[in-house]
Parts: C-alpha cells; sequence; structure tokens
C-alpha cells in the first residue's frame, strides 16, 4: 500500500525496569510499526497513540533525511 512507516523494535525483558526512549522523529510520523514480540508479528499504530500508551520520553537520536 506505499506506507512508509518506521520499524522500532525492543525486547521487553531486557528493558523491563527501564524507561522507554523514543526518537522525535518518529513521533512526527502518523504511524509507526514494530515487531510485537515476535519476529514474524508486527504492530502497526498511530505514532501519537503509542507515545500517549508507552509513557515514552520523546529524545533526539537521528537526523532528518536531507529533503526529508
Amino acid at each position: 500500500m506505499g506506507r512508509n512507516n518506521s520499524l522500532l523494535t525492543t525486547s521487553p525483558a531486557s528493558f523491563s525496569n527501564c524507561g522507554l526512549l523514543v526518537d522525535e522523529l518518529l513521533l512526527e510520523r502518523e504511524e509507526i510499526a514494530f515487531n510485537a514480540g515476535s519476529t514474524m508479528v508486527s504492530l502497526v499504530m498511530r505514532a501519537t497513540d503509542f507515545a500517549r500508551l508507552s509513557d515514552a520520553q520523546p529524545c533526539r537520536f537521528a537526523q532528518a533525511p536531507p529533503g526529508g
């Protein structure tokens, strides 16, 4: 369908006691995709819903591509 989603992958067991950090550029997208406990299953949701439900801390990790 021509979606241009970003991929976010985490291991819940590895980060269970840590806060969740998310790049600000991901939150600027309409939708994001990430694995849902399996490398064979992905979940796609609105970035605003992800930010609200995960209580993620926005940070700057990446740089926007030129012209993008």
